[in-house]
């Protein structure tokens, strides 16, 4: 069985055909036979629709290679967007070739073979990320994952991570099963990993969006929660992870929600901005909660791909009892939660 490693892509709306530009399922064909011409023999491709986050299938193409239990994904919707562009079929196949050649030898890689049967190699790659949990019915039936209020906590075994983006696995229930493990014992390996791998950034919107946008000769630079704030600080704060994939879930990292109130000495509303990142004001700013849904709902609507989008909820973090709360006044408390990991595990040692 060949496993598939995906990363962060970018939807598009197949029906967007730019003049003189092949309609999307012709260049899907294109693209196939020309990598077919170039490749070695007892090498191929071939095209699968993949669920990704929140519900949506995406074409991803995969090299298959006589003796390889893995391959990078590489999502076809991206390349056709940059081919309505101008580039042309036959230069985004060489680029897919290089990129390939080049992960076939991606150390982290080496070994894989024999992933699925040795847990203690890989336990130490475990991470997680946060989905929406209502956008993702179909997908949670597969995989285990903890509620967080709306939310969903997922897990993924890090495969590589480099200036490019990343490589991951996603946990499957049978893996979980194969392995012997629990959601309490993924979750204590996650807090402990993905902080290591992905530390958390700050800044101000601002420097984000200029990040964001390629600015020019922006200097920018992650705010340490070290060091306080001033006094007057109004400004809201992105919080993200230092790749920008899938850094909502800094909020998750134990002890962060605290600092950040302790440093700006107020509770703090949390806003969604995407799977990516979070948006975080204080609670007693210039932003009101009603002013602040609409914006989260209205920037869903008009400005996040699909595939990217988090929550419609805005979250209140309250420095007393460190809780997190949604507008229905669900809650959650990280002292509870790492006090029911702790109950979890002794009774799974006991077993």
């Amino acid at each position: 069985m060949q496993r598939m490693i995906g990363g962060k892509k970018q939807f598009m709306n197949k029906e967007k055909i730019p003049g003189s530009r092949l309609p999307y399922e012709e260049f899907s064909q294109k693209l196939q036979a020309v990598l077919s011409r170039k490749l070695a023999a007892g090498i191929s491709v071939q095209v699968y629709s993949m669920l990704k986050n929140n519900s949506l299938y995406m074409d991803g193409l995969v090299f298959r290679q006589e003796g390889a239990c893995i391959s990078p994904i590489y999502y076809l919707q991206g390349y056709y967007d940059r081919y309505c562009q101008g580039e042309e079929v036959t230069d985004l196949a060489w680029e897919m070739i290089e990129s390939w050649q080049q992960n076939n030898y991606i150390p982290e890689l080496s070994g894989m073979e024999n992933f699925l049967n040795d847990f203690e190699k890989w336990k130490n790659t475990i991470v997680f990320r946060l989905v929406s949990r209502d956008r993702n019915q179909e997908l949670l039936k597969e995989i285990p994952y903890i509620p967080f209020l709306d939310l969903a906590i997922t897990f993924h075994c890090l495969v590589y991570k480099d200036g490019e983006g990343i490589g991951s696995l996603r946990v499957t229930t049978p893996l979980v099963e194969q392995w012997g493990m629990d959601n309490c014992r993924l979750m204590k390996l996650a807090l402990t990993n993905t902080p290591h791998f992905f530390p958390e950034k700050l800044l101000p919107i601002t420097d984000l969006l200029r990040e964001l946008l390629f600015v020019p000769d922006s200097h920018i630079v992650s705010l340490p929660l070290e060091e306080p704030f001033p006094e007057d600080w109004n400004e809201p704060l992105a919080v993200t992870n230092d790749s920008g994939i899938n850094g909502a879930a800094v909020i998750l990292y134990p002890g962060f929600l605290a600092k950040m109130a302790e440093q700006l000495q107020d509770d703090l509303y949390l806003l969604p901005s995407s799977i990516h990142e979070m948006l975080v004001v204080k609670k007693e700013g210039e932003y009101d909660l009603q002013g602040l849904s609409s914006m989260v709902r209205e920037v869903n609507g008009s400005c996040v791909s699909p595939d990217e989008i988090l929550s419609d909820q805005v979250y209140l973090y309250e420095r007393k009892g460190a809780r997190v709360t949604l507008a229905s006044q669900e809650s959650f408390r990280e002292e509870d939660f790492l006090q029911e990991l702790e109950e979890k595990q002794a009774g799974y040692k006991g077993m």
